[in-house]
Parts: structure tokens; C-alpha cells; sequence
């Protein structure tokens, strides 16, 4: 059984200084070293790793995350100003930004704002120039919530809204909970797999927005629609049939139960065991998960390994889950977008896609 293995740092800018600082310096890998973490270490922002490997392409070879212990790694220069953009967005851009930094960025280079709170929550106000989209537009069926809008509904979802993709946009949930930082995390894969490349989740929700004391507007803005015919790509998304073949061994890989240890592992009256996750998956247990999750979160922990084992990222795909799609959403975004592990991949209908596609549950097999 795979557990996860928690660290913690810093989410910050690359600085320019850093950059020079290191300039043309070389860092031994050690034990546990991710090029994300020497990234966030050495240069100042986890979103430079792209820039360490293409400098190392020809000594690490074809994947990014197979790195072993005593290479000797060149750091770029100036990688503060070639770093690339990744999935993580350009070198100015951040994943999750705090009430200041979105503030400051309003002020010189607009973001577009959806605001993903009930109807009845976004008219009693909302971030100055926010669109109101509720989350439950996103969302499935009742039998099958996690269940991803089609291209046609996604298409027409956007187009309505007037959301351009090629422009920069920050998801706005209510408050610092992990379950509703969760539906921002769906919502931003969501757009993610149909081609935005800067998005970004406000940290702490409207609420930390109002702690903070900041304007509020007293409706939201008016959607200026187009037309738009969108394809979302699989790159991030685990089919039912991929999950399948994980569960039963027939292909490589491991699947990740994002939810807390209770609904991972549940017991009846009498205290027995009984059916409550995937075949062959393992818990992704987060003790300071929650405990984090406050407004004024000074660090984050974040998803870099997996303990028991070495994992071949592109040979092992991991893919999470949860019940109906959002804390698995949450750990996708902790692994793809915070930690830059690139073959992470969401099963957005969980548990209760599998149960109405006539599947059952397991009792998890705990190690």
C-alpha cells in the first residue's frame, strides 16, 4: 500500500536575484529531491524545474521526474526571465494567489474573475468585476455529479459566460474549507483541459477576500457572450476503462483516495469493514490537510512522492479520486499545478460514477 508523503513550502515569485545568485552553479541531487523542490530552493519558484531540466534534458533523459540521487544538475542562468511557460502558468503568474496579490494584479493587468458561490451568495456581493457562474453549472447529473460537461456543454457554458481562455482567470469559492477549495480545484481543470493557460484560485475564497477588507461590488458583472466550439483533452482526465485496468493489475499505475481516512475506510455499526473505495487503491492521508487550509496560510503542504516505493511517472500514472470529484480535483492540483509533477491525471466521477456504472466498491486493503 503506497501512502503519501507530505512537505512543506513556500508558494513564491522567482526573483531575480536567486537567479543570479546561482548562476551557472551545479546541485548534487540528494535523497527525496524533486526538480520542483531544488527549483523552489535554489531559484526561488517551483515553476523554474522546466528550466533546470532543459538545461539537464541530455542527463536526465526523456522524463523529467526520473532523477537520481548524485546526478550533478546545472542551474540556469537568468531562469527568472527564460523559464517557460508550463502548466503552472507563465513565470509571473501564480496558481493560488492571496487578496494582495490579486489586488495588486486588478489594478495593472485585469484578470477575468468567476465567481463559483450560489446565485443567492454572488448578489449580495462579489469581487469588483466578478462573473457569476455557480458551481453547480459545472457539475453532472445527481447520480453522477463528477461527470465532466461535454465539449458541446462546456462550448456553450463559456460562450454564454463571455470567459476567453487566452486571457487570465481567477477562480473565486467561499471560504477557506477543503471541500470548497475542492470544487474551485474541478472547476480549474476543467478549464485547464480545454485550453486556458493562466488560472489561478484565489487562496482562502471570497471570505479571506472580505477578512481582508477589500471592495465588494454589489452585483456581479453583465457576461458579454460569443461563440466558441471547445474539445477537452484527456491529458488530465482518467477514463472509467483506465481506471479499471489500474484497479485490476492489468496496466501499471496507482490510484489515489484524496478523501479523510473515515470515508476512505468506513465501518458499520458493528464495527466491520464494508465497500467504500476503488479496487488497488491507497490512501492519500493529509493530517495537516485541513489544519492548512485557513485563509492566512502562510505555506502549503503539497504532494511531491510517494513513499514505499520509487514511482515512474510516465510508466505509473497516478490517478485521484474521492466520492464525487472535488477533493480528488484538490490533490490533482496539489500534484499538477503546485508540486509540477506532470502525469498526474483526475477520475472526476469518483466513487459514485463507479457505483452508476454498475461497479462495485472494495473494503481498502490497509498496510
Amino acid at each position: 500500500m503506497l501512502y503519501g508523503i507530505l512537505t512543506s513550502v513556500a508558494v513564491l515569485s522567482i526573483a531575480t536575484a536567486a537567479a543570479a545568485q546561482t548562476c551557472g552553479q551545479i546541485h548534487r541531487i540528494e535523497a527525496g529531491e524533486t526538480l520542483g523542490q531544488i527549483a523552489q530552493e535554489r531559484l526561488g519558484s517551483r515553476s523554474a524545474y522546466r528550466a533546470i531540466y532543459d538545461l539537464n534534458r541530455d542527463l536526465i533523459g526523456p522524463n523529467p521526474n526520473l532523477i537520481e540521487i548524485g546526478m550533478a544538475l546545472s542551474l540556469p542562468c537568468g531562469a527568472a526571465e527564460t523559464a517557460p511557460a508550463s502548466s503552472a502558468g507563465a513565470t509571473d503568474w501564480e496558481v493560488l494567489v492571496s487578496p494582495a496579490s490579486l489586488a495588486k494584479r486588478q489594478e495593472n493587468q485585469p484578470a477575468q474573475i468567476v465567481d463559483l458561490r450560489s446565485a443567492k451568495n454572488a448578489a449580495a456581493g462579489v469581487i469588483p468585476g466578478a462573473l457569476s457562474v455557480p458551481y453547480s453549472r459545472w457539475r453532472g447529473t445527481k447520480d453522477n455529479p463528477g461527470r465532466p460537461p461535454t465539449d458541446a456543454e462546456l462550448s456553450t457554458l463559456i460562450g454564454e459566460i463571455g470567459l476567453r481562455l487566452d486571457q487570465p482567470i481567477v477562480l473565486i469559492h467561499t471560504k477557506a474549507d477543503p471541500f470548497d477549495m475542492g470544487r474551485a480545484a474541478y472547476v480549474y481543470w476543467l478549464l485547464k483541459s480545454v485550453g486556458a493557460s493562466r488560472i489561478a484560485i484565489l487562496e482562502g475564497g471570497h471570505a479571506a477576500w472580505t477578512k481582508a477588507e477589500r471592495p465588494v461590488a454589489d452585483t456581479p458583472a453583465t457576461p458579454e457572450p460569443y461563440e466558441i466550439t471547445l474539445t477537452m483533452t484527456d491529458q488530465w482526465y482518467a477514463s472509467l476503462g483506465e481506471v479499471e485496468d489500474i484497479g485490476a493489475g492489468h496496466t501499471r499505475g496507482h490510484l489515489l483516495d484524496g478523501r479523510p481516512s473515515g470515508m476512505f475506510s468506513r465501518r458499520n455499526d458493528q464495527g466491520q469493514s464494508v465497500p467504500s473505495t476503488l479496487p488497488g487503491a491507497a490512501s492519500m492521508p493529509a493530517p495537516g490537510f485541513y489544519r492548512l487550509m485557513g485563509a492566512e496560510m502562510p505555506e502549503l503542504e503539497m504532494l511531491t512522492t510517494l513513499k514505499a516505493q520509487s514511482v515512474s511517472w510516465e510508466a505509473q500514472p497516478v490517478v485521484t479520486f474521492c466520492n464525487t470529484g472535488e477533493l480528488g480535483a484538490l490533490t490533482w492540483f496539489y500534484a499538477s499545478e503546485l508540486t509540477g509533477i506532470e502525469n498526474v491525471k483526475l477520475y472526476p466521477e469518483s466513487t459514485k460514477g463507479w457505483l452508476a456504472a454498475g461497479l462495485d466498491l472494495v473494503v481498502p486493503v490497509i498496510q
